[in-house]
């Protein structure tokens, strides 16, 4: 039976008795939320069984041999009884605050499934260690965990992988994608697997960086002299032939491309329009007047960057009047409703609230006839404001604390003040939103343009 207050904190053992003892001291000393300790050693020879079989308390299996990182996982995610499951390396040691901070990252949305903290040594790619986290022993980590470890969702940050040295997840992420792939013997690349499959379910992953957790690195390798270089090369190969990708595909952080929407010009005089990753010759000035754009509207773009976009059909004002494009706001010739066009559906626009709200400019509304107004299928109301929405307009900039991020595709796109300008969209305009509204939508990888 399942505990809904209880965390499952899950350690695997190799050896390095000493280690085991800190970390559980830590635990001990530093979760005030109701957990359970299972622990699962994999052939420890160095007195780790007679120690761990003093405490009554930890749920404790013995393997007679290694099973490996995702095989003792494995046994001890069956074993938990928690409405959490937590993975822990056996070479950390936490300190104040850490499991409260990290519960409150999980359950800030329904879709959060995974978080992590940052660690002294390894952290996933596009994570810098603080420059404040400097230490040369435990006493000084946990001095300077009470300060670090304050609760600050400012510090959070949306993640594409999470690294399996402190893993905190859902049980119902764990009921949906199942267990560990064993198939990654010994140990890396599964917790890049995890997280993968994690993230193809819907879910969004969390690195906490208002959290501390030390962590000594590959402490169990090197204490039982496993080859490391050769297991990731093996388990790398096997992720592969799994996915058809590299795990290092997984936190490429970057995206470059010009979102839907857009108009665009290279050197030459023509201009484009971005649609469905298209790019669609406008015909003339006539048409660019009747779709209420100036020629100064047009983001200079490298020739070779446009031409990774294929040409679509040329935009004139019939075109444009048998299909509709999205992204433009439009309304009859006999009525004052306005509408904006998304995924090929009109959604009005309730008030003018609403018109202010979005950033939506009057003068940008096309006038049509009723007909093809009346033709377009209905889709959602736009809200009058983003915390009743369901569905984010897309091209829309929004704030969350320091970081900028642009919507599309119902998601939200991390995005630098100097992108924003590059794409002739106004940061100082940005619609200011909480973590709540953040992360109730998927986040995606960051936009960046380099040219000049």
């Amino acid at each position: 039976m399942l505990d809904m207050s209880l965390t499952s904190i899950i350690i695997l053992t190799l050896n390095n008795l000493e280690k085991t003892k800190k970390c559980l001291v830590s635990i001990r000393k530093y979760t005030h939320q109701p957990y359970e300790l299972i622990i699962v050693d994999n052939g420890s020879t160095d007195g780790t069984i007679q120690y761990l079989k003093k405490f009554p308390d930890i749920k404790l299996i013995c393997n007679k041999q290694n099973k490996g990182f995702a095989g003792g996982c494995n046994q001890g995610m069956k074993l938990a009884k928690g409405e959490q499951l937590l993975l822990l390396n056996n070479d950390t040691i936490v300190s104040h605050h850490w499991l409260d901070n990290l519960l409150k990252a999980l359950y800030i949305s329904p879709r959060i499934g995974m978080v992590g903290p940052l660690t002294n040594s390894t952290n996933p790619p596009g994570v810098k260690k603080p420059a404040n986290v400097n230490y040369s022993n435990e006493v000084q980590y946990h001095q300077l965990a009470s300060r670090f470890n304050q609760h600050d969702p400012s510090k959070w940050k949306a993640m594409q992988v999470l690294y399996g040295f402190c893993l905190l997840l859902k049980r119902e992420v764990f009921d949906k994608i199942g267990l560990m792939d064993e198939r990654f013997t010994i140990g890396t690349a599964e917790d890049n697997d995890f997280c993968l499959r994690a993230t193809r379910a819907g879910y969004t992953l969390l690195l906490a960086g208002d959290t501390l957790v030390h962590h000594d690195g590959h402490a169990s390798f090197k204490r039982n002299q496993i080859n490391l270089r050769r297991i990731q090369s093996e388990n790398i190969q096997k992720f592969v032939q799994k996915w058809g990708i590299q795990p290092s595909a997984l936190v490429r952080s970057q995206l470059d491309f010009i979102p839907d929407g857009l108009l665009v010009k290279g050197i030459g005089p023509a201009i484009y329009y971005i649609d469905r990753q298209l790019r669609r010759p406008i015909k003339d000035q006539e048409t660019l007047n009747y779709l209420k754009f100036k020629q100064s509207d047009a983001i200079s773009v490298p020739n070779p960057k446009i031409q990774r976009y294929h040409v679509g059909e040329k935009i004139d004002k019939e075109v444009f009047s048998k299909k509709i494009l999205n992204n433009f706001l439009v309304k009859s010739n006999d009525r004052d409703e306005i509408f904006l066009i998304q995924d090929d559906c009109k959604r009005l626009i309730k008030d003018k609230i609403s018109l202010n709200y979005y950033g939506f400019l009057p003068q940008k509304i096309i006038t049509l006839p009723n007909q093809i107004i009346e033709s377009i299928q209905s889709g959602k109301n736009l809200e009058s404001k983003i915390e009743f929405e369901t569905q984010l307009p897309n091209l829309k900039v929004f704030k969350c604390f320091n970081t900028f991020y642009l919507s599309m595709n119902n998601s939200f796109y991390p995005i630098k003040k100097v992108s924003l300008e590059k794409l002739k969209l106004a940061p100082n305009k940005a619609i200011k939103i909480s973590p709540q509204i953040l992360y109730k939508f998927p986040i995606g990888k960051e936009i960046v343009y380099s040219w000049r």
